[in-house]
């Protein structure tokens, strides 16, 4: 239990890391 928690928050934290560096990369490239 405790370790399927952590994975999904691990899972979570990966996919909110690469939608902040997709939106990063389209700032960047707007600018």
């Amino acid at each position: 239990m405790v370790y399927n928690l952590a994975n999904t928050i691990d899972e979570m934290t990966q996919r909110a890391t690469e939608k902040g560096i997709k939106l990063i990369m389209q700032v960047t490239n707007g600018c």
